[in-house]
């Protein structure tokens, strides 16, 4: 954990283009990391003072970029998802400054982590820039509310990547994860990874939302029986409702899905793509969807985008690029696969069944 202020003389941290009158002692406590950011909770300091101001501050996530991960900034990615999203659409975030000093005591604080074991081994030796000091404030979507309920989803791909073969029966997203669940087969929930197809959430067709939202129910680290006031059926239909029709869950993922198209028309395949127009569609794919909804079914759902933050450029086509032809030569997008004697795979993909034999 490290010591910082929100405001002061000079600022360790403050949003940009305004400053408090009043300091308060903060501390920055490691929560995650992702191969782009590392993310802090920000909590009150024992000996220190919160100003009123500054009370919304704690137990936000303070959310900094890793270093040589991108040429795009903060602040112009910033912009840019601004400009692509609705405000009510996307997590609430606030940019905000850091005081160099700050950036260097966690990467110090990084590198102690590392010794001790605690950091994953896949993020070893990557850092915070001491080159952008820009961070992102964000609510931390999973924080308990009473009578309130948070489910986190992967929209992932919702086309069919632009590269994959004509008589594809998987899409991306399902040939990556039955390529996924073959190689690693140990994993949680019963060794299956990626357990709903992301064509069929986005279809507009209640009897195809439905099982993917119950799937989303079994997946959730949340318990809805002894909770919620009215039944996990009716939790369902209301959920279902909100992805199909007029529903503003389907509004959203079309929008999501036209920009993914928009944003990488031809693939990673394709002759000399754009690599941040392809970074961002990449980022488009990954990104998190937060649903939130009431026990009692009284309020209306409400979803946000988060995880919108750059992705990675560095060798990152080569491994586009390679991992398009391993799903396209070991036969995993055509349901060819060599593996089928290792794991019997549970088909889910909505083209396995429209294009089957």
């Amino acid at each position: 954990m490290i010591e910082a202020q929100l405001d002061g003389d000079p600022p360790a941290i403050h949003p940009r283009g305004r400053k408090y009158q009043q300091q308060s002692e903060i501390v920055l406590e490691y929560h995650k990391e992702g191969g782009a950011n590392v993310l802090y909770r920000i909590q009150p300091s024992a000996q220190g003072t919160i100003d009123p101001a500054h009370r919304t501050w704690i137990n936000q996530l303070l959310r900094l970029r890793k270093d040589n991960i991108s040429s795009i900034s903060v602040d112009s990615y910033h912009r840019t998802i601004k400009k692509n999203f609705e405000s009510d659409d996307i997590v609430r975030s606030e940019l905000v400054i850091c005081h160099p000093s700050i950036i260097d005591a966690l990467n110090l604080e990084l590198k102690q982590l590392e010794d001790d074991g605690i950091r994953p081994t896949k993020r070893l030796n990557q850092f915070i820039s001491v080159k952008d000091l820009h961070g992102m404030l964000m609510p931390n979507m999973l924080a308990p509310a009473e009578g309130v309920y948070t489910i986190e989803m992967k929209p992932k791909w919702l086309l069919q990547s632009p590269t994959a073969p004509p008589n594809a029966r998987r899409c991306r997203t399902c040939a990556k994860a039955a390529r996924d669940n073959c190689k690693a087969p140990q994993r949680q929930w019963g060794g299956r990874v990626h357990l709903y197809c992301p064509l069929a959430l986005v279809s507009d067709d209640e009897e195809l939302v439905t099982p993917v939202i119950r799937t989303l129910f079994k997946t959730a680290h949340v318990s809805f029986e002894n909770n919620a006031l009215c039944s996990q059926d009716r939790i369902i239909n209301l959920l279902t409702s909100y992805f199909t029709g007029s529903g503003d869950g389907l509004r959203l993922l079309k929008q999501l899905q036209d920009l993914q198209a928009k944003f990488d028309p031809d693939g990673a395949m394709g002759i000399a793509p754009d690599l941040e127009k392809l970074a961002f569609a990449m980022t488009l794919r990954d990104c998190s969807m937060f649903l939130r909804f009431s026990g009692d079914c009284d309020r209306p759902v409400e979803a946000r985008l988060a995880d919108l933050d750059p992705k990675p450029t560095e060798g990152k086509l080569s491994y586009w690029r390679k991992l398009e032809e391993q799903l396209t030569d070991e036969g995993w997008y055509t349901g060819t696969e060599k593996f089928q004697e290792i794991q019997k795979q549970d088909e889910v993909c909505l083209l396995w069944t429209r294009n089957g034999t």
